[in-house]
């Protein structure tokens, strides 16, 4: 299975958004298709042996819409089309604020000025320029939305404007006032609307397109002991690029001169800089602050970790939550209703016209503009016109889509990175955490605390060189912390050696064979230990069949680990800790923190099964974990949450993966859920509520069209304008 993200152009509403899913998903070789809105995306999961991106392009533009090739020629596209937007709105009020001006003396005064027959073709005329000049786009769009089966907002809208126009002509021949100058300001304020809405979509994903361009521009490379500049775009891996202070990482490498400490606040949302050395791995577009470095390049272009972070992030908006699908059930069918339902409206009003007169004319007080003295076939066309636009797919095609795309940002500029939606609103369900302890509730550090010698025949010294010998071979930090302890630089020679996760190592040292492992590890290959427990994590030592010493390793706990599960519970959020560590290690931190529960001498297999237990029980679990040896649980977790530092973490080991090394920074992501699906409530609020109330006012034939079309532009709008206020919400949690 292959990924792939397109970006769209040409969808204006959610019918447009629903068109284009329905064919992506209908498709063979397409596992899922999901399409946004608001970044006018769409995330395919498609089968690559059957299925390609000229194939899927294909797809969408026989729905009526075009794919743009890559994202630089996308953004050309978007600024392109926001200047041309701007120039159409130009034009528009230039006619339009003439149509306006002119329907002032009859408005006022009843006269039509010069006289009846100039005014009324005179409105024709600059209705006609604007509708089919500036809000020819709009009209066309309509035409092919309906050629390709799947009417949108450009239909309602040509067809209120053209039926507005055509009244001109009509009225010579029936009984009709003139509503022609109606369709240009329908166009104006439409276009308006259309270009406000474009904005503030920008202003959606804009986190996005800040960390686009945090690159440096250019890299100084060393080749043939000279220094070279060449263009960000041209570095290759292996290229020995040389960064001064104050300069960024022009991309991922590792250094191999010098010793710098280094801002990472963008990747991580922490301020504080890390100091690195020789050997330690860098992230490009962060900054050297005070140290020259050499760097070289390992990761290029789309592999490099804010590549991937953008395309998590992209990934996350583009992807949909489950409350979304009752708006999408009424957006796929919202059009064709609405269509429907201005045709009933004129058939109603020719049915039912005293009926409808009389309601109109008793609430006229109020809805100055009616005029119940109209003909029924023009209160009909009037009432008819009005309900075509005020009907709004936009802001129930926006309401979700906008504030997952903001939302999705913020969490970006602090380190959070949402890797799906469905993880976005599950988090504020959460009944259940699970917290792995090492590296999670502790600092991940562990350093021997104690060595008891239980043999008469080993000095210290020999017991701890042979130890040492023997995990050096392996990676865990427990390994390296005796390893560390021993302090030994000349390691005896051991043959056959074998690492047993989670148990511990064996090899053979002078025709001996030499266990060091957990109790359990040394049972299994038949030696009794001598101590059941003890400081922390014990790593036991056998020399022959019999157990000559055991290791007493622990590792802190994090200073902020206290007041983080005491806010939990102030969540009521059940808390519960799993470790590897011995029942007694592992109860006296349950109980230092006050845990809920505890699962001890767990071995890395044993998460998964844990996770399933409290998932039989009904819960909603989160696990929190490393993102390595703890893949298995956290894929299993309703919501995995990864955490670690920077690029040292995997961005595909979790649901959530959290850059920052800070307990808070999990707090901080509940608290960003909630806000998040508060606006989306809100937006879906606002726009089911608007079309429930203005529908039927306008059938009643107590919306002027122009109004209608104002306030179907001031929803759309006011949906983006709500999400953009999740940017002043209160994030951070306080402690």
């Amino acid at each position: 299975m292959a990924t792939i993200i397109l970006s769209i152009r040409g969808m204006h509403c959610a019918a447009c958004v629903a068109k284009v899913e329905k064919s992506l998903n209908q498709s063979d070789g397409v596992f899922s298709a999901s399409v946004n809105l608001a970044t006018q995306r769409a995330i395919v999961k498609f089968d690559s042996e059957i299925t390609n991106f000229g194939l899927l392009k294909t797809i969408v533009e026989k729905s009526g819409f075009s794919v743009l090739d890559d994202k630089v020629d996308s953004k050309i596209r978007e600024n392109t089309d926001a200047v041309l937007a701007k120039n159409r709105l130009i034009v528009a009020w230039i006619f339009t604020a003439w149509i306006m001006i002119w329907m002032i003396p009859e408005m006022f005064f009843g006269k039509m000025f010069p006289n009846p027959p100039i005014f009324h073709w005179g409105m024709f005329a600059l209705s006609a320029v604007v509708v089919f000049y500036p809000g020819g786009r709009t009209i066309f769009g309509g035409i092919c939305s309906f050629r390709f089966g799947a009417p949108n907002m450009d239909a309602l809208i040509m067809l209120g404007s053209l039926a507005s126009l055509s009244t001109g002509i009509l009225r010579l021949f029936f009984d009709l006032p003139n509503f022609s100058g109606i369709a240009g300001m329908i166009i104006a304020f439409h276009l308006t609307g259309r270009f406000l809405e474009t904005r503030a979509k920008g202003k959606a994903s804009e986190a996005i397109q800040k960390l686009l361009h945090l690159g440096a521009k250019t890299a100084k490379i060393r080749a043939d002991g000279n220094e070279i500049k060449i263009p960000q775009s041209a570095l290759q891996i292996g290229d020995e690029m040389l960064i001064k202070p104050g300069e960024k990482i022009p991309t991922d490498g590792e250094i191999i001169e010098g010793k710098s400490t280094i801002d990472e606040s963008f990747v991580t949302g922490e301020s504080k800089p890390i100091l690195k050395k020789t050997g330690d791995s860098v992230i490009g577009a962060t900054l050297n602050l005070d140290g020259f470095l050499v760097v070289r390049a390992t990761k290029i272009g789309e592999d490099t970790f804010l590549s991937q972070i953008v395309r998590t992030v992209e990934e996350a908006q583009s992807s949909k939550v489950p409350i979304q699908a009752i708006a999408d059930k009424i957006t796929a069918v919202f059009v064709p209703v609405i269509l429907g339902l201005a045709i009933l409206t004129f058939a109603i009003w020719q049915i039912f016209p005293d009926t409808l007169r009389d309601i109109l004319t008793t609430a006229q007080p109020i809805f100055r503009w009616a005029n119940p003295e109209m003909s029924v076939v023009g209160l009909g066309l009037f009432s008819a016109i009005a309900v075509l636009v005020v009907a709004c797919p936009c802001a129930l095609g926006l309401a979700t889509p906008t504030a997952l795309a903001v939302g999705s940002g913020i969490g970006a500029e602090r380190g959070i990175l949402f890797r799906n939606a469905k993880a976005m609103e599950q988090m504020r369900a959460v009944q259940t955490m699970l917290l792995d302890k090492t590296g999670t509730l502790t600092t991940g550090k562990f350093a021997v605390q104690k060595f008891q010698n239980f043999s008469e025949k080993w000095t210290d010294s020999e017991l701890l060189n042979i130890a040492a010998t023997l995990e050096q071979k392996s990676s865990h930090p427990i390994a390296q912390a005796i390893v560390d302890f021993a302090k030994i630089g000349d390691f005896d020679e051991i043959s056959d050696f074998e690492n047993f996760s989670g148990e511990g190592v064996f090899g053979i040292f002078d025709d001996k064979k030499i266990h060091l492992g957990t109790a359990e590890f040394l049972r299994k290959n038949g030696v009794a230990t001598q101590e059941k427990h003890g400081l922390g994590t014990l790593a036991f030592l056998t020399i022959g069949g019999e157990n000559v010493g055991v290791f007493h390793i622990a590792d802190a706990l994090r200073d902020d680990a206290k007041n983080f599960i005491n806010a939990l519970k102030k969540r009521n959020i059940e808390t519960v800790m799993i470790t590897g560590d011995n029942h007694q290690t592992a109860r006296e931190i349950a109980e230092k923190l006050q845990l809920d529960a505890f699962e001890s001498e767990v071995l890395p297999t044993g998460k998964l099964d844990i996770v399933k237990h409290y998932q039989k029980l009904g819960k909603t679990v989160a696990m929190v974990g490393d993102g390595i040896n703890d893949a298995p649980a956290l894929t299993q977790a309703d919501i995995g949450i990864a955490i670690g530092s920077g690029a040292d973490i995997a961005l595909e080991s979790g649901d959530i993966v959290l850059l920052r090394d800070n307990l808070d920074a999990i707090l901080t992501t509940m608290t960003l859920s909630n806000a998040i699906f508060r606006k989306i409530r809100q937006n879906l609020g606002w726009a089911f509520g608007y079309n429930l109330v203005l529908i039927p006012l306008a059938v009643l034939g107590l919306m002027h069209p122009v109004l209608a079309e104002i306030a179907m532009a001031l929803s759309s709008i006011n949906v983006v304008m709500n999400s953009l206020r999740l940017k002043n919400c209160k994030i951070f949690y306080e402690k």
